[in-house]
């Protein structure tokens, strides 16, 4: 998950950064054992020695890369759960009413309002819990070429 945030300001509200547990990649390195465990037991004449030691270490660059580049993910230490990432869209005559929404912390309206279509110029990112027990969100403006903060992050802890 590519976050913005710091990790003084994860420290603060509890909220770590965990990888998750690679069972793909072990796998893949597994299946690579018993691919070479078969080709190694495989006469010398035997025509499918060949492709099943390429299909070994293809299956063996894969995993090993995989296993270097899990995913981590955001979770709340106090309930252990991993907060999801959702993003809302506005349109510009709504920048006013997202921001004062964003600040009075109303995240109930912000989600009846949004209009699920990402090219509109104004975007809430939320960062929440299954539970809701905390909700992180900040809106952005969008500038040509990328999306400028127009508030701060808010934190919503219930």
């Amino acid at each position: 998950m590519n976050t913005d945030f710091d990790k003084l300001f994860l420290e603060n509200n509890n909220i770590i950064l965990k990888r998750k547990f690679p069972y793909i990649p072990l796998f893949l390195l597994v299946a690579t054992i018993v691919l070479l465990a078969i080709a190694l037991g495989m006469g010398v004449e035997n025509s499918a020695k060949m492709p099943t030691l390429m299909i070994a270490f293809i299956l063996a660059t894969i995993g090993i890369i995989k296993l270097f580049i899990t995913s981590k993910s955001l979770i709340y230490q106090p309930t252990n759960e991993k907060l999801t990432k959702r993003e809302l869209f506005f349109e510009l005559s709504m920048k006013e009413l997202v921001t004062n929404m964003v600040e009075k912390e109303d995240i109930d309206y912000l989600l009846s309002k949004d209009r699920m279509n990402d090219n509109l110029p104004i975007k809430v990112t939320l960062h929440a819990t299954a539970s809701k027990s905390i909700i992180i969100c900040r809106a952005y403006h969008f500038v040509p070429y990328s999306y400028e903060p127009i508030t701060e992050y808010k934190i919503i802890k219930k």
